[in-house]
């Protein structure tokens, strides 16, 4: 159980981190400490089920992709109190950028 947390320790790390750059360079400067802080709890609920899911079920992970965004998309929403459209490109945007670093790195790592 802990050899399998301390795998898995690294993807939150680095999903916290390129997801939270993302946020930070979309948010409204009067907002990025809030907008940092909900980042990062949507993603400490979000990733670890993701992964979970990932993990039991083996489902193709852009499929994983889609409630995550809906998820952290309705969070930003309800908690910045931003319009709709904002808060999409705020889930969209971090999360693409997440997935697309997870299938690079996949990529070296499968060589």
């Amino acid at each position: 159980m802990l050899a399998t947390l301390l795998e898995y320790l690294p993807t939150l790390l680095l999903t916290l981190l390129l997801e939270g750059a993302v946020v930070m360079a979309l948010a409204r400067r009067s907002e990025r400490a809030l907008t940092l802080e909900v980042c990062l709890a949507l993603n400490l609920l979000t990733h670890p089920l993701a992964s979970l899911l990932a993990w039991h079920w083996q489902p193709d992970v852009l499929l994983l992709e889609v409630p995550v965004v809906l998820g952290e998309w309705i969070g930003y929403a309800q908690v910045l109190r931003c319009t709709l459209a904002r808060a999409l490109l705020l889930s969209a945007a971090a999360n693409a950028a997440s997935w697309l670093a997870g299938v690079l790195l996949w990529a070296v790592i499968a060589r």
